[in-house]
């Protein structure tokens, strides 16, 4: 509330950024439609489609306290809010959105590390970019008269777009506040997925195939209509092959520091020529693939009379993976906090 009197004393400039706050205020909790100047941008409602996002490794070195896991969750609510987007025939959004990002073909990406800069400065430049308005052209499918009428010129529709930045990065912040509440929970599942990974390979070594078909359908997940995001369950796969992906990391520090080269030698090679499918897209099941071909591997005796027992290896893969989905929940505890100041500074750029 602001008295007539210090309304008055306002330049027009803290009027109007006082107003756009108050606005913002309103669209975020009601999802109203605000009337913000715009400067004018042509581009096309239908245009080719580039290729399929491919971005492998932008975020990979990115090791900061809780980076990582962030940077994966905007990634996620990025594709979320896209895919709702394209569902309520708001495509155009969705498009300026792809473009803005310079990552085509984001929305349909299943993979790691699909974002070009860190989860912060993404969000922080979607809320400081200004208002525009596109162009939109379309051409009617079903003209008056004949469909292939030579001598009847196709009449080409257009209609102004405003896009407002600011909306969408509220919308970004409530969706990624959701999806790492989602991580979080899934997270916890880490623990009884190693269990059962543990039981799978034992059922397989003592021939108990029921056993096996018993609990394979334990590694899968589906969240029986309880989920809020629309992609739950494929960021559920992805956290499982990014966890895994960096276990195997770890594994390889943890036994270089226990001294153990053999292990070490293997585990590198093996990584080489069977942890291809980390990075980049492919598919489901990245992950379980992966340790359910480590699993099978036979221990090995090396020349020198060296032996490696590689369930001893994923032992160790299983037990970092734990670690590191214990680790990613504490800071994803974070998340609602770090939005919620991201907000705030919206906010108070606004009033001054």
């Amino acid at each position: 509330q602001i008295s007539a009197q210090r309304w008055m004393l306002l330049s027009a400039r803290g009027r109007a950024a006082l107003s756009l706050a108050c606005l913002a205020l309103l669209d975020a909790a009601h999802g109203w439609r605000s009337p913000l100047p715009c400067t004018r941008v042509t581009a096309h409602a239908h245009g080719t489609r580039t290729m399929r996002l491919c971005h492998v490794g932008a975020m990979s070195s990115a090791r900061k306290e809780g980076e990582l896991i962030k940077g994966f969750v905007l990634q996620r609510a990025l594709q979320t809010i896209m895919f709702y987007m394209k569902t309520c025939r708001d495509t155009a959004t969705a498009d300026w959105l792809e473009r803005w990002l310079e990552l085509p073909g984001l929305d349909e990406y299943h993979g790691l590390d699909g974002l070009k800069a860190p989860w912060l400065d993404i969000v922080t430049r979607l809320l400081e970019e200004p208002p525009s308005t596109i162009v939109l052209t379309s051409i009617p499918r079903n003209r008056a008269g004949s469909g292939n009428n030579p001598y009847l010129p196709p009449k080409v529709l257009t209609m102004d777009f405003d896009i407002v930045p600011q909306r969408i990065a509220l919308r970004l912040i409530d969706c990624a506040t959701e999806v790492a509440r989602e991580c979080l929970e899934d997270l916890g599942r880490m623990r009884a997925e190693n269990d059962q990974i543990r039981t799978t390979y034992l059922a397989a070594q003592s021939g108990g195939e029921r056993e096996l078909r018993a609990y394979s359908y334990a590694l899968s997940h589906d969240p029986d209509g309880i989920a809020v995001s629309a992609f739950r369950g494929g960021t559920y796969d992805l956290l499982k092959r990014l966890a895994t992906r960096e276990a195997v990391r770890a594994a390889l520090q943890r036994l270089d520091r226990d001294r153990q080269p053999k292990a070490v030698s293997w585990l590198a090679r093996f990584h080489e020529f069977n942890g291809t499918r980390f990075d980049g897209e492919h598919g489901y099941n990245v992950a379980d693939d992966f340790l359910r071909a480590l699993l099978s591997q036979m221990p090995s005796v090396s020349s020198d009379g060296s032996f490696c027992d590689p369930s001893a290896i994923a032992e160790v893969v299983l037990s970092e993976r734990e670690r590191a989905a214990s680790q990613w929940r504490e800071q994803l505890a974070t998340v609602p906090a770090d939005m919620l100041e991201l907000k705030r500074v919206y906010l108070s750029k606004g009033l001054r």
